[in-house]
């Protein structure tokens, strides 16, 4: 790398890292040097955060989520839907790979596939 393109790559990070101690001493209500004095990288517990107000509270994700429940104005208790993952079946995983080995060798590009690929000649 030469040292104009790390002088412009240095530029546009010192960029971000500016508007993010903006953005954080604006909505924060920290002052400005507070902020500059504590945004050096270092990585904080939740409870180091908390004291320097950097976050409202501690919790975990039940903790979160009757949070973000009681934020929005929901009606009784929220709860976290987790979707459920489609396992797929052999004969679906070989009609797939054979698929996609059609795909390819029709149209000459690769086509995504989550079973065995195999090359027709």
């Amino acid at each position: 790398m030469t040292s104009e393109e790390k002088a412009l790559i240095q530029g546009i990070v010192d960029d971000i890292f500016d508007q993010f101690v903006q953005v954080i001493a604006q909505n924060r209500k920290i002052p400005l040097q507070d902020v500059r004095q504590i945004a050096d990288g270092r990585v904080f517990s939740g409870r180091q955060a908390k004291e320097r107000g950097l976050v409202d509270g501690l919790g975990g994700l039940q903790d979160a989520v009757i949070l973000a429940g009681r934020l929005s104005g929901m009606e009784g208790k929220p709860e976290v839907v987790y979707g459920v993952k489609k396992k797929m079946g052999f004969l679906n995983y070989l009609s797939g790979s054979m698929a996609a080995g059609l795909v390819e060798a029709v149209s000459g590009k690769k086509a995504d596939s989550p079973g065995a690929l195999y090359l027709l000649q």
